[in-house]
């Protein structure tokens, strides 16, 4: 049976984990992208087009290629019914 010690360094070897554990450089640009990640995210959660009440007022967004992207929201945002907010938190890393 594998236990966490050789579970981690194996998870190390594939990723190659080393090299960002040795480099500042790298520390600093994964921080820097998961500090974008998370802005992003809050932006995007707190959106109000993509909600089925956007919809229904016809204010919703839908790519190009997708004009009726409409027809499948379903989420609605607060303060109506089940919030798309808490479904995405279930999204979060």
């Amino acid at each position: 049976m594998m236990n966490l010690e050789n579970l981690k360094r194996l998870y190390d070897e594939i990723f190659s984990l080393n090299e960002l554990y040795e480099s500042r450089v790298l520390r600093a640009t994964l921080a820097v992208l998961l500090f974008s990640y998370f802005l992003t995210f809050n932006v995007w959660i707190s959106e109000f087009r993509f909600t089925i009440e956007a919809v229904k007022e016809g204010a919703h967004l839908c790519w190009p290629y997708a004009q009726n992207c409409g027809d499948w929201y379903f989420l609605s945002g607060l303060p109506y019914g089940i919030p798309r907010t808490y479904f995405t938190w279930g999204y979060l890393p």
